[in-house]
């Protein structure tokens, strides 16, 4: 990328598309990760984990830690930070097994 192009890009419209690029790749995955539930997955669906959907939540706390960041460089409103690091924190904790289940429910509410 050149640097002419680079600081012709308005911030705005940059967090635009990086967020619909995020829907995008965020849908899709979790569609695959719906098709490939394993057996055991469906049994326990409060606790259970399939590696699909730690790479989907490893998507989500991706975007989030650069939503976070994004929002601390530029900053334009402290909500903006605090639901940045909210939502690190909730699809980060997914990796933890008792908490597995609160990222996946709260999923659709993101796109």
């Amino acid at each position: 990328m050149s640097v002419a192009f680079a600081r012709s890009c308005n911030p705005s419209r940059a967090i635009h598309v990086v967020s619909q690029v995020h829907s995008i790749v965020i849908v899709t995955t979790a569609f695959y990760a719906i098709l490939t539930e394993t057996p055991d997955f469906k049994l326990d669906k409060a606790c259970g984990w399939n590696d699909s959907i730690g790479f989907v939540h490893g998507i989500a706390v991706g975007y989030f830690i650069w939503d976070s960041l994004d929002a601390i460089i530029n900053f334009v409103d402290f909500g903006f930070i605090v639901h940045g690091i909210a939502c690190t924190l909730v699809y980060g904790l997914s990796y933890v097994s008792i908490s597995c289940l609160i990222p996946t429910c709260t999923l659709w509410r993101e796109c």
